[in-house]
């Protein structure tokens, strides 16, 4: 079991609402995260399930004229101490991201500054957060993006990002990110759009920086096949919460909500080229309320009454695992709670 000294990152009962014209979205309701200090934790789920927005509300980058989040805890330990992420103004001005928090989004084209050398990018940041003189910071973005694997870095650093390829601007996006020597990087579904040998390198990347430099790492995405090798835990969203947790092993071996085992069923396998590929049918919910029952229900093969009715408990079934759902896949047949 983990103890207190042991997390990085502790999240409670994390809310986000969205207004709108045609009423609030409630795109985040109720989730719970918990990182420990070096662990890979992968956030899993269709578009719209609601990942990337709890990432985002943690970073304080979400519109406050847009959006209202809360949370009954969302505390960042670690050597700067802690730190309550929902305080807004202490995020901002405490030099939380960029220094302890570093964040790469999916896609670095429209991330990057296009009229500014990557390397001016580069030198910004660790400036703002470091205090470094001009020259320090030019030497240091060099450094960086050695680190990430860029050859020929002293050149590259006053190339501008239409002059990289795409896995190179997501490396020199990876570099920012760990500019400042972060605590926690949170990386949004950064290889989406790469070619898959170009995914491989990135994940590689990514797994050598956390072991280098003793990273937290929440990866966001939705293809569990990208996260096999790369991830200690899952954490699989849909309709803004959290429906299973689990260690990567046992979330692949032993899945136990439906949509987890929807999503496994997905991935495309060597030897199943004459079989298609399955799919889940329906679309995700429409989130203009508070959940009351299972958003998965009117998509799962096994709802019955009750899912239809009644919002699923989180419960805790092994060990480092918890479950929402009202049917025991492994029993075939409703759960008794």
């Amino acid at each position: 079991m983990t103890g207190p000294t042991d997390l990085l990152l502790d999240v409670r009962d994390l809310r986000v609402r969205f207004r709108s014209t045609e009423g609030a979205v409630h795109a985040v309701q109720g989730v719970d995260v918990e990182l420990r200090r070096g662990e890979t934790l992968a956030v899993v789920g269709e578009s719209g399930s609601g990942k990337s927005v709890s990432m985002l509300a943690l970073l304080g980058l979400l519109p406050s004229a847009l959006a209202e989040v809360t949370a009954r805890r969302a505390a960042l330990a670690g050597t700067g101490g802690e730190i309550d992420l929902m305080d807004a103004r202490r995020v901002r001005d405490g030099h939380v991201r960029g220094r302890r928090i570093g964040y790469v989004a999916q896609d670095p084209s429209s991330s990057l500054n296009p009229t500014m050398t990557v390397g001016a990018q580069l030198a910004e940041t660790v400036a703002h957060h470091l205090d470094l003189s001009r020259r320090d910071a030019r030497r240091r973005a060099i450094e960086l993006l050695e680190r990430v694997g860029i050859p020929d870095p002293s050149t590259r650093v006053d190339s501008y990002p239409h002059e990289l390829s795409g896995g190179m601007r997501q490396r020199v996006m990876i570099a920012i990110a760990i500019s400042c020597g972060p605590e926690l990087l949170i990386a949004d579904e950064p290889t989406t759009a790469l070619d898959v040998t170009v995914q491989a390198q990135i994940v590689d990347l990514v797994q050598d920086l956390r072991d280098d430099l003793g990273l937290s790492v929440v990866w966001i995405t939705h293809d569990l096949g990208v996260v096999a090798d790369l991830a200690d835990r899952v954490a699989v969203m849909y309709g803004g919460r959290i429906v299973e947790t689990a260690p990567v092993i046992a979330a692949f071996d032993r899945p136990l909500h439906p949509y987890t085992i929807g999503l496994l069923d997905s991935v495309p396998r060597l030897g199943r080229r004459r079989e298609r590929l399955a799919s889940i049918v329906g679309l995700p919910p429409e989130l203009h309320g508070d959940l009351t029952s299972c958003a998965f229900a009117p998509r799962c093969r096994h709802a019955f009454d009750r899912c239809r009715h009644e919002l699923p408990e989180v419960v805790a079934p092994a060990t480092d695992r918890t479950l929402a759902c009202w049917f025991d896949v492994e029993q075939g047949a409703p759960r008794h709670v």
